[in-house]
């Protein structure tokens, strides 16, 4: 599935849920990571894909790189974590010391992953946020490497989803009705705000480069308006 819907995405989920759950029935979740169903989101948007590597940018404390080692044992893990003084960095080391298909790098991922990127690599931003995240991703299917890339905390109503829902309609999405119907069982009942992973797959000829050009412009407009809303008060 290169551009997959949501009820696709729903039906190879339901067929993924139960091993997957499996998989990670001993794993306690970690705060600051993704979902146990954003990794079940991930396969299933890549189903029937070479799988050989995926590369991640944001590690923090190393749920999603754990998550994906295992739920891919056979895929090399390259996740790539800007700040090697963060608190985190300890605990991430202890959770993917036994984890071989797992290579840490620091560094700026907007800098280090385009250097390394080669075709067919999946590709999962967990960082940076918002609008950045979203360019960055510009970046990345710019290159033609990629069949499509994921990116994290995409949430309903924040205007970077809107940017990317009106401008790449193909994109699909973590909190899709059809996709939560299927996997809320597997998040175990994880406290805190819900997750969203968008897929956004490849549209051939597309111009990514005026679509960073326009998200930029947005992300600016939105931060004048803020601030002229504060001076009016």
């Amino acid at each position: 599935m290169q551009q997959p819907n949501d009820a696709e995405i729903a039906a190879v989920a339901q067929r993924l849920l139960v091993p997957l759950s499996v998989t990670f029935s001993d794993v306690p979740y970690e705060r600051k990571g993704v979902h146990y169903s954003d990794v079940l989101f991930l396969l299933a948007c890549t189903e029937g894909q070479p799988r050989r590597r995926v590369v991640e940018s944001g590690r923090a404390r190393g749920q999603s790189t754990l998550l994906l080692s295992m739920a891919l044992p056979d895929s090399q893990l390259i996740s790539v974590e800007i700040d090697s003084t963060s608190e985190d960095v300890p605990i991430a080391e202890a959770r993917l010391s036994t984890r071989r298909n797992v290579h840490t790098v620091f560094g700026d991922s907007r800098r280090v992953i385009p250097s390394l990127l080669e075709w067919g690599d999946i590709v999962l931003i967990d960082g940076p946020k918002a609008y950045r995240s979203v360019r960055f991703a510009l970046v990345l299917l710019q290159t033609g490497k990629l069949r499509g890339v994921f990116v994290h905390d995409l949430y309903s109503g924040a205007s970077y989803r809107r940017f990317v829902e009106r401008w790449m309609p193909e994109a699909v999405f973590s909190d899709s009705e059809e996709f939560m119907e299927v996997a809320h069982s597997i998040n175990r009942g994880i406290a805190g705000p819900d997750s969203c992973l968008a897929y956004i797959p490849r549209v051939e000829g597309r111009q990514y480069w005026a679509l960073r050009l326009m998200a930029r412009f947005e992300e600016l407009a939105g931060s004048l308006a803020r601030r002229t809303q504060v001076l009016k008060r």
